[in-house]
């Protein structure tokens, strides 16, 4: 069935998914027109860190790793997801409209989809290749947007932080 009849927690999750990331977007943007791409992120870092760990010690989580692979996976966690991931993405809303920003993320899902066939041999089903197909071609068919107001009114040969 590919229209349910009712909205299930998974739709509701996607959802509130789609709204907070979108949320954290505009954020981001916000800070970079006054922060650079560093602080903006360790800003964004700091306050996740802080309501994260809150919310990980109500529900009752341990919150320090207690092995060398434990520090090992929270290090690549810190250094390669959110350093090089959310830190190109704070450089790219600085130099970018939000909206092209926000564009070229849609392209993950299907990317990491044919990373994992590649690198871990997980097969997609037909109908997982046919949306990331569909998701990719919107993006390339959306086309740039143009210029936030933001944007325009920097003067020519103005450096963007």
């Amino acid at each position: 069935m590919l229209a349910p009849s009712r909205v299930g927690f998974g739709d509701a999750f996607a959802l509130s998914a789609s709204i907070a990331y979108g949320s954290y977007l505009l954020v981001i943007k916000r800070l970079r027109d006054r922060l650079d791409g560093v602080t903006a992120t360790l800003w964004s870092a700091a306050v996740s860190a802080v309501i994260l760990a809150a919310a990980a010690w109500l529900h009752g989580e341990k919150m320090i790793p207690t092995t060398a692979f434990g520090w090992l996976i929270v290090a690549l966690l810190a250094l390669l997801i959110h350093a090089m991931g959310q830190g190109l993405t704070s450089v790219a809303m600085g130099r970018a409209p939000v909206g092209l920003v926000a564009l070229v993320i849609l392209a993950q899902p299907p990317f990491s989809a044919l990373f994992a066939w590649l690198v871990l041999g997980e097969a997609m089903t037909p109908l997982q290749a046919t949306g990331g197909a569909v998701i990719l071609a919107a993006v390339l068919l959306s086309g740039p947007p143009t210029a936030s107001p933001s944007r325009r009114s920097l003067p020519s040969g103005t450096p963007r932080r």
